[in-house]
């Protein structure tokens, strides 16, 4: 596998634009979890029907169609951190709430391995799901995660560029 050195940067934007919220839809994890890389998939690549789910997290519950995958997800090492399930993915696609109240924004604190980072969430924007890939599930009981659209909130300072190395297995 070939490394890749990745910069992490562009705060509004997918990683680390997205808050991802663990989603209550039948599954709970119990075990720890991967960093994960995400491809774009090529629209109108893959037939999928719209439809309608239940999602509730620690902000709301809300009932939107989901609607087209966009993203895939795969496991990755993180400056040689290394990947504990290879087999856990994630499929992300878009959802849209037409017949919801419209999302409240909300100012939330996030403390990770990046430092403390004060957010505005925006509007919900995606649903990640497990997957297989190639027909091989993971072992690990995964959440779902619903994606919210995140900014900076005003007067915290900028998110600080990083340098990570990832290595995945599509960067051989």
């Amino acid at each position: 596998m070939r490394k890749r050195t990745t910069k992490l940067a562009r705060p509004n934007r997918f990683w680390p634009g997205l808050l991802l919220v663990a989603t209550l839809i039948g599954t709970s994890a119990a075990d720890p979890l991967d960093h994960f890389k995400c491809y774009k998939l090529k629209q109108n690549t893959v037939t999928f029907t719209p439809q309608q789910v239940t999602l509730v997290d620690q902000f709301d519950t809300e009932h939107p169609t989901v609607q087209t995958p966009f993203r895939f997800c795969n496991p990755v090492d993180k400056d040689g951190g290394g990947i504990l399930d290879p087999t856990a993915h994630l499929n992300c696609y878009t959802i849209f709430d037409q017949g919801g109240p419209p999302f409240r924004h909300r100012k939330v604190t996030v403390s990770n391995q990046f430092g403390e980072q004060k957010l505005t969430l925006v509007r919900p924007e995606s649903l990640c799901v497990p997957a297989e890939k190639d027909g091989v599930a993971s072992a690990l009981a995964i959440d779902h995660f619903k994606c919210y659209q995140v900014e900076r909130t005003i007067g915290t300072p900028p998110f600080k560029f990083r340098t990570v190395v990832l290595q995945d297995q599509f960067e051989s």
